[in-house]
């Protein structure tokens, strides 16, 4: 065992109760927990310049790692081969793209901004209603999904198949880092090139920046029986009826599933595949009948 580097973490964290409403016989009652978080990584074991997870290694060049100066929230993943002033190089046989080195680069940072939970609590003689609304704000997240499909060519952004396009960039014909390099002019229809799903494709293409997501996690009602009711069963009985509802609305500008995704489970340890949507399902609504018994 060993320590694996050095993190500097800094937040916030802030909860405040309200009563608006406050009589014999109606109460309203609101809790607000604000969350805000960051860390950054000042240096890893041994001066290495990257720590990876391989478990969430589940789709090509992307993957969960910490690099010094980074967020610990890091999505690494790899580009295309550039000239010394970063043009995308362009094979001359392809008008394609070519694939980078296998050294990975920082493309996204998972810790959002901050996180704010709203708790709403009436109560209205013995009916008692409560519902929590949960806002995160800020973060990114890997549509894996529409990654897969468009490397088989079934995603919306492939719709376009049969027009003809040039890919910005430079040949590489051994001028690509001079004063002058040849600006790529190859016109390629992805419908007859088979490779150009699969060629053209950088991970960071498909990392969707600044993600919100509003739900409405879950929403309880409940009726409690009368004292005069279950005193015929126990002078310390009480009874109650319930019926809870779980996310129930998600407000987001995510264009996948679910940006609450993650591709890995807990037992990963650490920040793990948060925020990899990839073979996940969006959270489906639940809804629950109960009864509560106490003597």
């Amino acid at each position: 065992m060993m320590n694996g580097g050095e993190v500097k973490t800094y937040g916030t964290e802030l909860q405040v109760n309200v009563n608006p409403i406050k009589k014999n016989d109606f109460s309203w009652d609101m809790t607000f927990n604000f969350t805000q978080y960051k860390g950054k990584v000042l240096s890893l074991a041994e001066e290495l310049p990257e720590l990876y997870d391989s478990d969430t290694w589940v789709l090509s060049g992307v993957r969960s790692s910490v690099m010094p100066g980074y967020s610990i929230g890091t999505l690494t993943g790899t580009q295309f081969k550039r000239n010394e002033r970063g043009d995308i190089l362009i094979n001359p046989q392809t008008g394609l793209p070519i694939a980078g080195t296998d050294k990975y680069y920082p493309i996204g940072d998972r810790i959002p901004d901050y996180t704010l939970g709203i708790v709403n609590k009436f109560n209205y003689k013995n009916f008692y209603l409560t519902f929590l609304w949960d806002l995160r704000k800020g973060g990114d997240v890997l549509n894996g999904l529409d990654y897969r499909l468009y490397t088989y060519g079934q995603s919306v952004k492939t719709l376009n198949r049969e027009d003809p396009r040039v890919i910005q960039g430079v040949l590489e014909d051994r001028l690509e880092n001079t004063a002058n390099p040849t600006v790529n002019h190859i016109a390629v229809t992805p419908y007859s090139a088979s490779a150009y799903y699969m060629t053209n494709i950088e991970p960071q293409m498909f990392i969707e920046k600044n993600i919100y997501a509003f739900r409405l996690r879950d929403a309880t009602l409940r009726y409690a029986l009368p004292k005069h009711l279950t005193q015929r069963i126990s002078s310390q009985a009480a009874l109650s009826v319930f019926f809870t509802a779980t996310d129930l609305f998600l407000f987001t500008n995510y264009t996948g599933l679910d940006p609450e995704s993650n591709s890995n489970t807990a037992g990963l340890g650490g920040i793990g595949g948060y925020g990899i949507d990839y073979g996940n399902m969006a959270k489906p609504r639940g809804f629950n009948f109960g009864l509560n018994m106490r003597f």
